[in-house]
């Protein structure tokens, strides 16, 4: 990690994050009693400690804060669609919180910038690549944004399974795979477009495998 990407103790720009961290992160953090497994086994070195993306499939609200809750040495900043910031309130409490606002139907360049401003300060960037809440059991088509933002900021991704509950008293389980370089499926510092979209398909293709670990634990 470049001394620029080391985690600073006090962020003034996202202040109420750790408000937010003891009020909801560790309520979940007790209740939820997160069980981690790994894509090989057993926990890469140094994987919670790296210019980061993660990249997550998307089954409920509170995922942001289980992210929260399973890098909790990290501040965990989060991209959001626009209706999250649809009043004066939301907005102000998203942004200081570290959501980074996004227009699915219109990206524009300010959120590529926010995202790298926020692991340049040494934060995590929590991507939902399947774009909105589901309750499907197959992963769904990935959108190419977790890709080229990887790309635009130099992050490695963090494929993350989060993995459903069939009863509130039930551990939650997290499967993490490896980081993956985005640098070595592309030949110039101008992806193209096919180039972008074969990292997208890497990418879930590690996801679909998080969750093949899942289901093999499962039984």
């Amino acid at each position: 990690m470049d001394k620029k990407d080391k985690p600073r103790l006090i962020d003034p720009h996202i202040w109420m994050f750790n408000l937010v961290k003891i009020t909801s992160a560790l309520p979940i953090l007790i209740s939820e009693r997160l069980k981690k497994l790994y894509l090989h086994g057993k926990k890469p070195k140094g994987f919670s400690r790296k210019r980061i993306i993660v990249c997550a499939n998307h089954r409920a609200y509170w995922d942001p804060v289980i992210v929260c809750t399973l890098l909790w040495n990290r501040r965990v900043q989060f991209i959001a669609t626009k209706e999250l910031f649809r009043n004066k309130f939301s907005s102000w409490f998203f942004k200081r919180v570290g959501a980074i606002r996004i227009d699915r139907e219109n990206v524009g360049i300010n959120t590529f910038k926010n995202a790298k401003k926020a692991l340049d300060r040494g934060h995590v960037l929590t991507i939902f690549p399947e774009a909105s809440v589901s309750n499907q059991q197959s992963i769904r088509a990935f959108n190419p944004g977790a890709a080229l933002m990887s790309l635009l900021c130099e992050a490695d991704i963090l494929p993350v399974y989060i993995a459903p509950r069939n009863h509130w008293y039930q551990r939650r389980v997290v499967v993490i795979g490896d980081r993956i370089n985005p640098k070595q499926y592309v030949s110039s510092k101008l992806p193209t477009l096919t180039e972008i979209q074969h990292l997208t398909d890497i990418i879930r293709q590690q996801e679909i495998k998080l969750k093949e670990v899942y289901d093999s634990w499962k039984k």
